[in-house]
């Protein structure tokens, strides 16, 4: 695609995983709620020091969402410190937006969501799960690894440069 002129960015990889009896479990205790709650907003909008109009758009946006959800979060010292979501649907569950906040990375928390949220998704009738990643997020990969997840695939996204110009780039109406 670079010899064709085009920009590529964040190569992600898919992952999948069988669900087993054996799911990993965690000494740390992790809430997993059937709806977002304030908590889990703001465990995920710290971890990416998004602003409150980010926060409230993205619980818009997942608030649209057809699929049954499980929001997951983790407390530290009584605040909520790591959060994730998985989304249940035919036999499938997917986990999404697995975050811990900064500071408090390297203590099992991100491990802890994912298990939770896998155990979640077993208990609504998932066999399987998958989940993307971007392939220079080793932490995460090593992570998920830990829990079966196996590459299906990968994507690149790939976009036009803004100085090239199209010839006719709008399609013309006769």
């Amino acid at each position: 695609m670079k010899e064709l002129g085009l920009h590529g960015e964040g190569e992600t990889v898919v992952k999948v995983s069988k669900l087993t009896d054996g799911l990993a479990s965690s000494s740390l205790s992790c809430v997993v709620s059937d709806a977002i709650t304030p908590d889990w907003l703001s465990a995920y909008g710290d971890a990416h020091d998004t602003s409150v109009e980010e926060r409230q758009a993205i619980a818009r946006a997942l608030s649209r969402v057809k699929a049954k959800q499980g929001f997951a979060v983790i407390y530290h010292e009584g605040r909520p410190v790591a959060s994730g979501r998985g989304a249940f649907a035919d036999g499938w569950v997917g986990l999404f937006q697995i975050s811990t906040h900064p500071t408090m990375r390297r203590r099992g928390f991100g491990a802890a969501v994912v298990g939770s949220i896998l155990g979640w998704g077993r208990e609504a009738g998932a066999q399987n799960a998958y989940l993307q990643v971007e392939t220079k997020n080793d932490t995460a990969r090593r992570l998920y690894r830990n829990f079966g997840f196996e590459e299906a695939y990968r994507y690149t996204y790939w976009w036009l440069p803004d100085d090239i110009e199209l010839a006719n780039p709008t399609p013309r109406i006769r």
